[in-house]
Order: structure tokens, then sequence, then C-alpha cells
């Protein structure tokens, strides 16, 4: 059991802004020379039929992917075009700027050839914007015109938190205000503004930006408390529903706020006898349905409501483009029997109470609302504050899939157990660095018949994420059958090295090498501070039509294995899940085969012992499919 405040690090802004964080330097950045402008998808050097990589441009640390409820990868089907929103390294671009500047990579061949390192906000560039140094945790979208099919009239919009040098007092130190920028896709023309839309420095962060096909530009600002004394003033109060309107004078966008949301938060904080409080939210975001009518904004928080739930989606939805929108009832998941059947009661009551933490949405064709989320258990319930204790046993958190259109019936599924602890990276930094935690991820086809999720999940058998893997799994909306979860980055250049892994809105549909292509992009993380961050662009990770044919019944019967303890000197414990009549496989680094068996067990002792030390590959194969985990031998 931890509070929330030491939970909640690898969640949100509570990652520690003005902190550094390392990531290993690319040969080019070490040297201080200067990236080339564009650059060619290599195809996978195995051989594999599928996802070729490209390195895209760096930043000068990873606090610029962190956060799940950002959209920093985008693609637009009219234009095949990929962009990826980023801070800049400033040693790509003539060590100037900073580590704020805004830059973006672009590929107009649906991610096989890109440019990199475009300029979106050349005023932190040239020193120019005055008290504003820097931006971090962006949010990138495209802007296309109505009915356009050719990029040169396209421009690339990003709208995130700005850092200032006006306050030293707030929370979250030197915030308040938001970075608004943009530029053509060929880099000309970048501008860049700095807004407070709340009027008192006290606007946060802008995730879930997003464009709809009537070519306007939507975003979720939050208002953070600026009161030192923070009894009764809630950070993360109130919502303002930004929405952006191109400007064919400036060429550039024009922002305003259309609505404004107020849910009742709970502040936690009393039950540590201090005056510190924190309210009860863990993110926020939006989307539309594909014809831009039917829309959703959903926070991760908890109100005064009366629900025995931690955080839950609060949901407010429209149904005219936008103009008005109304919050939807909150819905008492701690009556759902999955959560009745998986969740721990907590420790007064014995009734569970489910924790909803990191949180993407995306919106079907239906304009049925689907979330993917990491849900927990929450443990005390003994006093009003206890809403800020989490009970963090591994055996009670889950991947699962949320879905309503109403705010009164839902729909529950697990997609995944969570097996292994959140991973403190990079080591070496302890105790300021980030962690990499699931990062669920949302995303569907361009006409909404198609939904897609993914999430951060370690290699089977590890007890943590240290060897970040990319799982996914896909619905079909107009048949009700799901794709059998799978690791999507087995056999790519990312396998076990995905960090921080994001996905873009909307797919590639009819790809090269999957029906559905999902445009992804992880950081390429190091060991110290002071290191830039490199990150990768995976094309061709995805799906297939025929996979759409599991059932709900079917969703979780997927194989799965555990390996304990590993590493070891040679003694390995494999205990198998939805695993029947299981073929064993067991190869060294060079490929050679070292062991091989069958086995009807659901739990077997392998002894390596006579092997050298070293990384061994375990593969095994069963009527429902395969799984695979690396082995160490000290």
């Amino acid at each position: 059991m931890k509070s929330l405040a030491t939970y909640c690090i690898g969640s949100f802004a509570a990652l520690g802004l003005n902190a550094q964080i390392a990531v290993l330097p690319t040969a080019n950045s070490a040297s201080g020379q200067e990236l080339p402008s564009s650059i060619t998808a290599a195809p996978h050097p195995l051989g594999q039929d599928r996802s070729a990589i490209v390195q895209l441009g760096g930043a000068g640390n990873v606090y610029t992917i962190l956060l799940g409820a950002q959209n920093q990868v985008c693609y637009n089907a009219d234009l095949n075009t990929v962009i990826f929103g980023h801070r800049q390294n400033p040693a790509e671009n003539g060590n100037l700027g900073g580590n704020g500047t805004m830059r973006f990579d672009v590929s107009t061949d649906g991610g096989t050839t890109w440019s990199l390192n475009r300029l979106l906000t050349p005023g932190i560039y040239d020193g120019s914007a005055d008290t504003i140094i820097g931006v971090r945790y962006p949010s990138t979208t495209l802007y296309n015109p109505p009915g356009n099919t050719d990029p040169s009239n396209a421009a690339v919009v990003s709208i995130g938190m700005a850092l200032n040098t006006l306050d030293t007092a707030l929370d979250f130190v030197n915030t308040g205000h938001i970075q608004q920028s943009s530029a053509h896709i060929d880099g000309s023309n970048s501008f860049n503004t700095f807004s407070d839309p709340f009027g008192d420095r006290t606007t946060h962060s802008a995730y879930g930006s997003v464009s709809k096909n009537d070519g306007t530009l939507w975003c979720l600002v939050a208002r953070q408390s600026n009161s030192t004394l923070n009894a009764d003033t809630l950070s993360f109060k109130e919502f303002l529903v930004n929405k952006g309107t191109w400007n064919n004078g400036t060429q550039t966008a024009d922002w305003e706020a259309v609505d404004t949301l107020n849910p009742q938060m709970v502040v936690y904080g009393d039950y540590l006898g201090t005056e510190l409080k924190n309210v009860q939210v863990q993110n926020w975001n939006m989307g539309f349905s594909p014809d831009g009518q039917v829309g959703y904004a959903v926070i991760i928080g908890k109100e005064y409501d009366g629900i025995p739930c931690g955080p839950m989606p609060l949901v407010w939805k429209t149904t005219d483009g936008g103009t008005n929108w109304n919050q939807l009832p909150n819905h008492d998941f701690s009556q759902e029997p999955w959560v009745i059947d998986n969740i721990a009661g907590t420790n007064d009551t014995g009734e569970p109470r489910p924790y909803f933490a990191d949180t993407d949405l995306t919106v079907d064709a239906n304009g049925t609302l689907h979330l993917v989320s990491h849900v927990l258990s929450q443990y005390l319930a003994n006093s009003p504050d206890s809403v800020g204790f989490i009970f963090s046993s591994i055996t009670t958190q889950f991947i699962v899939h949320t879905a309503t259109s109403d705010g009164v019936t839902w729909s529950i599924n697990k997609l995944a157990d969570k097996l292994h602890s959140d991973y403190e990276y990079p080591v070496l930094n302890l105790p300021s660095s980030p962690f990499q935690g699931d990062r669920p991820q949302a995303c569907r086809t361009l006409d909404g018949t198609h939904v897609f999720f993914t999430w951060n999940q370690g290699e089977e058998g590890g007890s943590d994420i240290s060897l970040p893997d990319i799982r996914g799994t896909a619905f079909d909306a107009s048949t009700g059958l799901w794709a059998a979860p799978k690791t999507l980055s087995s056999g790519t250049d990312v396998e076990a090295v995905a960090w921080w892994h994001t996905v873009a809105p909307v797919c590639i549909s009819n790809g090269d090498d999957f029906t559905y292509e999902l445009p992804t992009v992880v950081a390429n993380p190091g060991a110290y501070a002071d290191v830039s961050s490199g990150f990768t662009y995976i094309k061709g990770i995805g799906f297939d039509e025929g996979e759409f044919v599991v059932g709900i019944a079917e969703l979780n019967s997927t194989p799965t294995a555990s390996v304990f303890p590993n590493p070891s000197e040679g003694r390995f414990t494999v205990s198998l899940l939805n695993m029947d009549a299981t073929q064993v496989n067991i190869s060294d680094a060079t490929g050679r085969l070292v062991r091989s068996f069958s086995t009807r067990s659901a739990q077997f002792l392998l002894d390596l012992t006579t092997e050298e030390p070293g990384i061994y590959l375990l593969s095994m194969y069963g009527k429902n499919g395969r799984v695979s985990a690396r082995l160490l031998i000290q």
C-alpha cells in the first residue's frame, strides 16, 4: 500500500517538471554534428516481413513524451502524412534554443521517408519569447482544410505546457501558460504564442489534442491552483474545452474556450497531518467520432458523489460537434460483476473500490466512447481522506477496456493482467527518474469501424517493466468481435526496449504489412540526466482483418507464461496459463537449440545449470498460441 503521491509519479505531472532525464546519445548527437534533414525507414535487419524503423529527431531529455494523455503522433489519411511533435535536442540544431524549443518530424508517404527537426516555436529558439523559457509535454496534430489532399496546404499545430520565469510558488514551478504553435508542413511560417486562458497564470497542460474532418482543432486545458493556502482551492479544478480555428490571414490557429467543465473534485492530504492537499485527478483527454458530431471529454478523477470508487471516468458529451457539452451520470463501477470478482475489497467495508489510473480514449463510428485504463484496487476507506491510498499488489491491477454512450450503461472487459511493477528509469539517475508504466493508448480507423488498444508490458516472466514491449488488442465495432491480444513489438528493433510508446489517434488502413497499422513512436532513453533522448518510429505494426475472430468469452483465453526466479543460476520454474499440450524449445543467443521437449503440465522446472551464463530464449507452442520469455543464467 502506498499513497497516491508516491504511486502516480509515473502517471503525469508528478514526474517533476524541472528534473532532467538521461538518454543514450546517437552517434551524431554525441559528436555534436547535426542530424540529416531527412531519413528513410530501414528494413528490419533480421529480414522479417514487417516493421521498418526510422530514427527521428531528438530531444534534450525525455520530458517530452512521458504522459499517456498526450497525442504527439498524428496520421492524416487524406494526406498520407504522419507527424511527430517533440522538444528539441540543441546539439542537433546548432546548440541554440535550449531543450524547451518545439520541433516536428514529418513523413508525407505514410511513414517511409521522414524530414526531421522542423521548427515550431521560433520565439523560444531565438529568445524573443521574453518570459517564456520553454515547453514540456506537448500535444501535436495536423490542420487539414476539408477536402484537401495536398500536404503543402496543411499545417502542424502544437499545444501544451509552457514554462515561464514569472512564477515560483506554484505546486509545479514555473508553469501557468500554454504554448500554441504551428508551421506549414514544409517548415515555413513557423509561429508561436503563449496564452493564459484562465487569466491568472494558473493554466496548466493541454491534453487530447485532435483535429476533426471540418478542419477544427480541439484540446482539453486544465487549471491549477496558485494558492499557497490550498485548503479550499483545488489543483486541476476547472477544465476548458478549447477549439482552434485556422486563420487564413495569419496562417496559424486561433484558439477559444467554448465551454468550462467544473467537476466537484475530492481533495485528500489531511491523513498526513499536514496542510498539503492534492486533488484526485489522474489525467484528462478528449476525442470525437469520425463524423465529428459526437465527442467526449473525460477527466479521470473523483467527485463528491458518494460512489465508492477511487479516480474514475468523469464524462462530458457533445452531440452537436462541440457547441454544447453535458456531463453524463457518474457510474458506480463497484457494482459491476467484473469489479466484484477482481478488485480487492477495502479494509473497513470489504467492498471493492476500483481505482482508474492512466487512461486513453477513442470514439467509434457508432458514437460510443472507448477507454483503455490501468485499473487497480483502492484499499483504505475508513476516513474521508483515505481516497489517496491504493492497494498496490500487482495481482489486483489490470488493463481494462470500458465503453459507454450514455454514462449509465457500461461494458467492461479485462484486456490483460498487470504482471509487472513499474520501473524507474534510468536507474543511474534515481530518485528523480520517471517510471515506465503500462501507458495505455487508444486508436481507431478513419471510419471508426475498428478501435485499437495498446499498452506497455514487461517481458513474460519478468518482475517489472525494465524490458518494455508493446502489447495490444483490437475491437470491430460493427461485428462485436475482438482480435486476440498479442505482442506488437515482438521481432522488431524495439522488442524489449519500447520505452513510453505513443500511438496516433487514427491508424493507417490498408498498410503495406497489415490491414490496420498503428503509427507508433518510442523513446530511446539512456543512463544519465545530461544525455539527450532519441525517438524511433515503428512502421508496420498492427492487425489484419482476419484476426477479428474472438468473442468476449475468448478474449482472455490467450496463453501466458511466468518464470521465477529470473535471472537465476540455471534453475527456473515456469508457470503456464491457457496452454494445453506444449512444445518447449530453449535456444542460446546464437540460435543454437539447447533443449526441446513436450509437456502437459501447467508448471514445470527447467534445469539449465550445465549451460554457460548468458541470455537464452524460451519458446513454447500450444493449441492456443505461442509464448516466449528471455532467461538469464548468471
